[in-house]
């Protein structure tokens, strides 16, 4: 069976990094058929670089809010919802702090 070939780099544009570290985790490092019971036939296992990317900037964003939140606090200060989601995608709806 035809196994397809995988995206390369400059297809992947910005998510290069993360879908090379996501590839490594894959059975046969989506090179290589494999024929575990996902599938019926040979398969190739590859992460989705849509789900990537996703994953990313959802659970990567919140986690870097409640790592600023925890690191703001024990410094002593309350920061805003501004400054919590700088450099995220999240984007602040309602900002009570001032």
């Amino acid at each position: 069976a035809d196994v397809p070939i995988p995206l390369g780099p400059k297809q992947l544009g910005p998510m290069s990094g993360v879908y090379g570290a996501a590839m490594g985790l894959c059975k046969g490092r989506g090179m290589r058929p494999c024929r575990c019971l996902s599938h019926h036939r040979p398969h190739v296992h590859r992460p989705c670089v849509v789900d990537l990317a996703i994953k990313q900037a959802s659970v990567g964003g919140a986690l870097s809010i409640v790592a600023r939140d925890i690191l703001s606090r024990r410094q002593g200060t309350c920061p805003t919802a501004l400054d919590l989601a700088r450099d995220t995608l999240y984007e602040v709806i309602i900002d009570e702090s001032g």
